[in-house]
């Protein structure tokens, strides 16, 4: 919720701080272009992280043994909704040039999307509650973690990265158009 955010905060804002935003939008590439390889950079660096993290496990596998697939659909969890955020946060940098306020848009989106759980025990409607289990994060994450790959839960994440990306796209290209 917090180091993503700080990874994808200078992604947009900074380029347009710095006025290389306007020589990026007169490449010859696409804004779909760009927001993929910005996108492609953060998940890279989240990748990173997962696999600097896995060390643990390794580590711990020298003195006991124990079932490596859940962990590891455990951690292809952790990464993909590490996906998610670093989408969600592109398209917070991409509103803004300051970077504070690119981060702090961020960790807002990321907070929300993950307290949306939170809404399944404050509503006592079977229909609400349906629509806030299948609306958070934490329900399909869970999945994952408990070592079950539910193609709900990867279907909705996938969703969610390519709306999020696909908005950043479309204020790049509106950025163009300016």
């Amino acid at each position: 919720i917090f180091v993503v955010p700080a990874l994808t905060m200078r992604l947009f804002a900074e380029e347009k701080k710095l006025r290389t935003f306007d020589l990026l939008l007169t490449s010859p590439v696409t804004s779909a272009n760009i927001v993929l390889g910005k996108y492609l950079a953060a998940i890279s660096a989240i990748l990173g992280i997962c696999l600097l993290s896995f060390l643990y496990p390794l580590a711990t596998s020298l003195l006991t043994s124990f079932h490596w697939a859940p962990l590891i659909i455990a951690f292809i969890g952790i990464y993909l909704v590490g996906c998610v955020y670093a989408a969600m946060d592109l398209f917070a940098s991409s509103l803004t040039e300051s970077a504070v306020v690119a981060y702090v848009m961020a960790v807002i989106f990321n907070m929300g999307l993950w307290f949306v759980g939170v809404g399944v025990d404050a509503v006592d409607s079977p229909g609400v509650r349906a629509v806030f289990e299948h609306i958070s994060i934490n329900n399909h994450l869970m999945g994952l973690v408990e070592g079950t790959i539910r193609t709900n839960g990867l279907i909705f994440i996938f969703s969610l990265i390519f709306l999020f990306c696909f908005l950043s796209e479309r204020v790049v290209e509106s950025s163009r158009w300016r």
